[in-house]
């Protein structure tokens, strides 16, 4: 995850959904293959404003559940 991912979490993403979105990168973490994981991931998207860059995978999902862990 890069400054830029940090920085828009921690400036423009209000405690909700921070919250949201550490809930819903876990779901992705957990979840096996299933029509559920792509919604997962647009939500996930969706929160962060379309900037998870293409090819993130589910290091970079860990990634940014440690980085809300220690933010919220």
């Amino acid at each position: 995850m890069d400054e830029r991912m940090k920085e828009y979490i921690s400036d423009t993403l209000r405690h909700r959904e921070k919250e949201a979105l550490k809930t819903v990168v876990s779901a992705i973490y957990f979840m096996d293959s299933s029509d559920y994981l792509v919604a997962l991931w647009e939500a996930a998207n969706n929160l962060l404003d379309g900037i998870i860059p293409e090819g993130a995978n589910n290091d970079f999902i860990c990634d940014i559940y440690d980085y809300l862990k220690d933010e919220l």
